[in-house]
C-alpha cells in the first residue's frame, strides 16, 4: 500500500521520491532521508493487483516525466554503458528458420511481468505471475523439442554442452542487457530439454513496491 504522501508526490508533483522519517525502534525521530520510488516498478507491481484501471492510466500518463527526473537525479552516480543490443536480433540461422531470438523472448516475458520463466517442449513460453504458471499471450506458437534444445545450447559453451549430455542437467547464470540477470536450470525430461529461469532484477525494488511489512524497513535502520 502507498502512503498518501507518496501517491500525492508522484501523481501531482511528478516527484519520484519523498521525505521519509527515520525512526528508531522506540519510534523516536532520527531525521529524514529521500526515499526513492521507481515509477516503472510501481506500475509493474500494481498491474498485477486489483487497483482500479484509472490509477494505472494516471501513472502511465506521467511515467516519462518521472523517468526524466530519475535520470537527472542519478546522472552523477550512474555509469554510461554501451551494451551489445544485437543479441535481440535474429542471426542468419534464426531468420532462415523463423526463430525468435532467446534474449528477445526473455525480454518480452520480463516486460509481461514474469517472475520465473518456464521453457518446455510442447508448451508456449510460460511465466509465473502471482504464483501461477501462465502461458505468455505474446507467443501463440508451441515450442518444439528441437527449439528448446536450440535455446538451451545457445546458453552453453561446447564444454558445458558435453557435460550436459553426460549429466542431463546444468545450472547456469547470465545477463541480458537492459532486462535482468537470470539463474537457469536446464534439464532432460521424457527425452526433451526444458529450462526454468529465475528473474533477478538489476534494480533493487523498495519495500513499498515489494509489499513487505514496513516494520522490516524500520528494523533495517
Amino acid at each position: 500500500m502507498l502512503t498518501s504522501q507518496m501517491y500525492h508526490n508522484v501523481t501531482r508533483h511528478y516527484l519520484p521520491y519523498f521525505k521519509e522519517p527515520l525512526l528508531n525502534l522506540g519510534n523516536s525521530p532520527q531525521g529524514f532521508y529521500d526515499a526513492y520510488l521507481p515509477c516503472v516498478d510501481l506500475i509493474s507491481a500494481l498491474e498485477n493487483s486489483n487497483v482500479p484501471d484509472e490509477v494505472i492510466e494516471e501513472l502511465n500518463a506521467i511515467k516519462d516525466k518521472i523517468l526524466y527526473l530519475e535520470d537527472q537525479r542519478f546522472a552523477a552516480v550512474r555509469g554510461k554503458f554501451e551494451y551489445d543490443m544485437s543479441v535481440f536480433e535474429q542471426d542468419e540461422y534464426e531468420k532462415e528458420h523463423n526463430i525468435i531470438p532467446f534474449y528477445a523472448m526473455l525480454r518480452t516475458l520480463v516486460q509481461w511481468g514474469a517472475e520465473d520463466i518456464h521453457i518446455k517442449a510442447g508448451f508456449r513460453p510460460m511465466g509465473v505471475l502471482g504464483g501461477n504458471v501462465t502461458p505468455c499471450p505474446h507467443f501463440p506458437d508451441f515450442l518444439s523439442a528441437e527449439r528448446t534444445k536450440y535455446y538451451a545450447y545457445k546458453l552453453m559453451t561446447p564444454a558445458q554442452q558435453q557435460q550436459f549430455e553426460e549429466t542431463l542437467e546444468m545450472d547456469n547464470s547470465f545477463f541480458v542487457p537492459g532486462v535482468a540477470r537470470f539463474r537457469c536450470n536446464m534439464y532432460h525430461a521424457q527425452g526433451t530439454i526444458g529450462m526454468v529461469l529465475r528473474v533477478i532484477p538489476t534494480k533493487i525494488r523498495p519495500v513499498e513496491v515489494l509489499g513487505v511489512p514496513m516494520i522490516l524497513k524500520k528494523i533495517s535502520f
